[in-house]
């Protein structure tokens, strides 16, 4: 109990003197803000469904977000959260499953949760197109990046691009 309680303060301690990140998420209801973060229209959406918080693509031309969930695409419009940022903190790099591990993962922006673990934000062009979606650690129920084909059946792949940004200490995940 008293290392509970131990834990628990030294929680709360570095807590509150944590730097300020320059990263959050912004609730989306059809108009994107200014400081979203995207490439070629695609934005990176956060979208509650479930028990999960999940990763995904945002279209705002359509004002949607898309997820693999439950071995498929699902299209969706409300819950939405996107990405922003004020200071250019992310940038994409080329990886596979087997890399997140270690001090790799110190640097990778974590999209949300499922199934107990963690989520990444990945990246794969995938049947002519980018698709924005989740990647699951290599120790998870699930492995690698998970997308969707283009007649929404499940997509997965070993190979991805994964966001991450460029100084850890001053990133964190506010909500507004």
């Amino acid at each position: 109990m008293r290392n509970i309680f131990h834990y628990i303060i030294s929680v709360l301690i570095l807590t509150l003197v944590a730097e300020p990140r320059p990263y959050y998420w912004r609730d989306y209801y059809g108009a994107l803000p200014s400081d979203a973060i995207g490439f070629d229209g695609i934005y990176i959406a956060q979208v509650l469904y479930k028990d999960g918080l999940l990763p995904g693509s945002l279209y705002p031309y359509k004002k949607q977000a898309v997820i693999e969930c439950c071995g498929g695409k699902w299209n969706r419009t409300e819950q939405i959260k996107v990405l922003c940022d004020t200071d250019n903190t992310f940038f994409w790099e080329e990886t596979t499953t087997n890399d997140l591990q270690g001090s790799y993962l110190t640097d990778l922006v974590v999209g949300g949760y499922e199934e107990k673990s963690e989520l990444y934000i990945g990246k794969i062009f995938h049947e002519g197109e980018w698709q924005i979606s989740k990647v699951f650690p290599p120790l998870s129920k699930w492995r690698g990046f998970r997308g969707w084909w283009i007649n929404g059946s499940l997509y997965g792949s070993e190979v991805f691009h994964i966001l991450k940004y460029r100084n850890k200490t001053n990133c964190i995940q506010l909500y507004n």
